[in-house]
């Protein structure tokens, strides 16, 4: 039986399913058909390359996070993933919550892309304009929103 906290992590690593892939290898390097998959369970967001044509998933990488994982969100581009994070959770706020940016590069490999911005409150969502220059945040708990300026590099502004 699938209770919320198993659902929410199944619904976290599908951050690539639009379009079914996050990051390109390049052609004639043998990976054709592969792409990146993210996960994100408690404070860790976890890279997998996905072989399609062999029907495999293999972990590649990972990177903890100061509180657990609330939501990623790619850019339009797909070179960046903003990814917000708590020490808070259900029925409790916690104290520590961020926003992050990371570069993703040609095989999927995550890198911090400038610093965390430290944001007031527990982040339940985000999400990158159309533009790919603001990052949105909400809250629930107070109810809000906050719009952040993606800078030329890709990291997050104010």
């Amino acid at each position: 039986m699938f209770n919320r906290r198993t659902v929410s992590v199944m619904l976290a690593g599908t951050v690539v399913a639009p379009g079914f892939a996050f990051a390109k290898a390049a052609k004639g390097d043998g990976a054709k058909g592969k792409s990146a998959f993210y996960s994100g369970v408690a404070n860790e967001l976890t890279h997998y390359e996905v072989d399609i044509a062999a029907a495999e998933l293999a972990k590649r990488g990972s990177i903890k996070m100061p509180g657990g994982i609330q939501y990623a969100w790619p850019s339009p581009s797909r070179k960046f993933l903003y990814v917000t994070s708590s020490t808070g959770g259900p029925g409790f706020s916690g104290n520590e919550h961020y926003l992050a940016a990371f570069r993703v590069g040609g095989d999927g490999e995550l890198t911090q892309q400038g610093d965390m911005v430290k944001l007031r409150w527990r982040p339940i969502n985000n999400s990158v304009d159309r533009s790919g220059k603001y990052v949105l945040v909400a809250y629930n708990s107070p109810s809000g929103i906050s719009v952040h300026r993606i800078k030329a590099d890709g990291s997050v502004g104010d």
